[in-house]
């Protein structure tokens, strides 16, 4: 995995990413606009700068509850992530597993990954 020049993080995890030169001609590895998740009357932002959770503190710890903090196949063949809070597709991925969870248009879309026949 490649490192941010600027502060030495995961470049996905870090909160320079977006200026980073060494991840300037990727911009879909750069852009995860700020999401809702929604359960009921609850409601928690995954923030983009901060790259953590906000919001009403028994969803979150639930979501946290279910992230392991270990690389994970979620796509196969081999598409993996490491299930941690600063991952917005691994946090969309665990609230989805909990029901009533609806999110904000901003969530991560899974398209670009779920292609039939492509090989990650």
């Amino acid at each position: 995995m490649k490192t941010c020049s600027r502060c030495g993080d995961a470049i996905i995890y870090c909160s320079c990413e977006r200026t980073d030169p060494a991840w300037s001609s990727h911009p879909d590895l750069m852009e995860n606009p700020s999401f809702w998740i929604y359960r009921g009357e609850a409601e928690v932002e995954w923030d983009r700068d901060g790259r953590v959770l906000f919001g009403d503190a028994e969803l979150i710890a639930e979501i946290r509850s279910n992230l392991s903090g270990e690389r994970q196949v979620v796509l196969h063949p081999g598409f993996s992530l490491w299930m941690v809070e600063h991952d917005p597709y691994a946090v969309h991925l665990i609230a989805q597993s909990i029901e009533g969870c609806t999110f904000s248009k901003s969530a991560p879309k899974w398209g670009k990954f779920s292609k039939p026949g492509r090989i990650y």
